[in-house]
């Protein structure tokens, strides 16, 4: 099931997700080099996207991360609002995952960025998402929403949240994963003090970065390397990355911009003390 924290206020979004994949038949890891975060960079949404749940089919050939990529690329995502967004995501989810073969198609992705204003969107066939933001301008509160496992279902739904307020003290955190808020309840104090400061969003990586790893010592489907994204709103974003296999090279999530797009990118630290960048790269054909 793995793991995504997505934190937005009212200047950045900082996502963590792990790279590991596991087997619903016999829990054995099956990858530990998934990207499970993309960056769409549009003319009128700007966002972060992770995913969670339903990775590879019984043929091998369905990869989720690499769907929800060529499907976000093939809508032309960066012309379109997120409300078209999420709508199409969810029709594509619901179509194409009814032909793939798998014993559990449980999944959720969760889209975390700006149009005119900050919005999380979680589209999933089993994840129910409570909106309980007070609509008194008065009340100042800070809550992480309600996220509640229900019966997987065929068919995908989309849930947008927005704030109900717009200051510096107002956050969103959404969390998907197989994880447990009991015996995360310290981390997640720490975050929510993080964020009451406005902390700079390397700082929010950091005790995300410590959550997704704690998680990792109480279940096997969460893996110790992490790829953090940090999204400004004007549209900047730096990827952080962290891992114990000692590998000399850094995973870079995909990513769809006005002049084209990127996946399976990563850096490698050569014998030399140089960098090399190697991905996949697509010219947006403008319709």
């Amino acid at each position: 099931m793995s793991v995504v924290i997505t934190v937005l206020d009212h200047e950045k979004v900082v996502q963590v997700s792990d790279t590991r994949v596991t087997s619903f038949a016999d829990k054995s890891v099956m990858s530990e080099t998934t990207r499970k975060a993309l960056v769409v960079l549009g003319a009128k949404a700007k966002f972060v996207a992770g995913w969670v749940g339903f990775a590879i089919d019984a043929t091998k050939r369905h990869e989720t991360g690499l769907w929800l990529y060529e499907t976000l690329r093939n809508m032309d995502a960066v012309e379109l609002p997120i409300e078209e967004i999420a709508n199409r995501l969810a029709s594509a989810a619901t179509n194409d995952l009814a032909r793939l073969q798998a014993g559990n198609k449980c999944l959720g992705v969760v889209m975390a960025g700006w149009d005119s204003e900050p919005f999380v969107v979680t589209v999933s066939n089993y994840l129910e998402v409570k909106n309980e933001r007070t609509p008194d301008e008065a009340v100042k509160t800070h809550h992480i929403p309600s996220v509640t496992e229900a019966k997987c279902s065929p068919t995908f739904s989309g849930n947008i949240q927005r704030y109900a307020k717009k200051t510096k003290r107002d956050y969103l955190v959404a969390v998907m994963g197989d994880l447990s808020s009991t015996k995360l309840k310290r981390h997640f104090t720490g975050l929510k003090k993080q964020l009451k400061k406005n902390a700079a969003a390397s700082e929010i990586t950091d005790v995300c970065k410590e959550i997704a790893l704690e998680a990792s010592t109480h279940t096997y489907t969460i893996g110790r390397t992490l790829i953090g994204v940090e999204l400004l709103r004007t549209g900047k974003y730096i990827c952080t990355y962290y891992s114990e296999n000692g590998k000399p090279e850094i995973l870079i999530p995909p990513t769809l911009t006005l002049q084209g797009s990127y996946r399976d990118a990563k850096i490698t630290d050569m014998p030399d003390g140089t960098q090399r960048m190697q991905a996949q790269v697509t010219r947006r054909i403008k319709s």
